[in-house]
C-alpha cells in the first residue's frame, strides 16, 4: 500500500514511509484511563503523498526526522477534519535502512 491509496478509515495499513518533520509534543488526558499522555504528529510520506502520523508516549522518542518506517497493521482516522495515520495498540513499526522510493510527494498531503 502507498500513502496515496489511503482513505478515510483505512484499516490493516501496511506501508513504508519516510519521516519528514515532527510537530510539537502535547499532553492530553484520556477519559478512558484518566492518565496524562504525550502525543505528537509526524509528517511522513512516500512517492505518492504525505500524511500526519500520530504517535503517543514513549514511541515519540523512538522516531526521528529522516527515519524510514515500515508500518504494519496501521489505520487511518479523522482528527479535526484531517486524515491521520495511526499505529495504535494493535499495530507496529520497525526502522528500515532504505526506502523503496527516491522522492516524496509533499504536494499530495492527505492531512490538509
Amino acid at each position: 500500500m502507498k500513502v496515496g491509496d489511503l482513505k478515510e478509515y483505512s484499516r490493516s495499513v501496511e506501508l513504508v514511509v519516510k519521516v519528514i518533520s515532527k510537530g510539537e509534543v502535547s499532553e492530553v488526558s484520556r477519559e478512558s484511563d484518566k492518565l496524562v499522555h504525550r502525543v505528537a504528529g509526524f509528517l511522513v510520506g512516500d512517492e505518492t503523498g504525505s500524511i500526519i502520523l500520530t504517535l503517543w508516549d514513549d514511541i515519540i522518542d523512538k522516531v526521528e526526522i529522516g527515519d524510514i518506517l515500515k508500518i504494519s497493521n496501521g489505520y487511518v482516522n479523522v482528527h479535526e477534519s484531517s486524515l491521520r495515520l495511526n499505529i495504535g495498540r494493535y499495530g507496529s513499526f520497525e526502522l528500515v535502512d532504505e526506502a523503496p522510493f527516491d522522492k516524496i510527494d509533499l504536494e499530495n498531503n492527505l492531512s490538509e
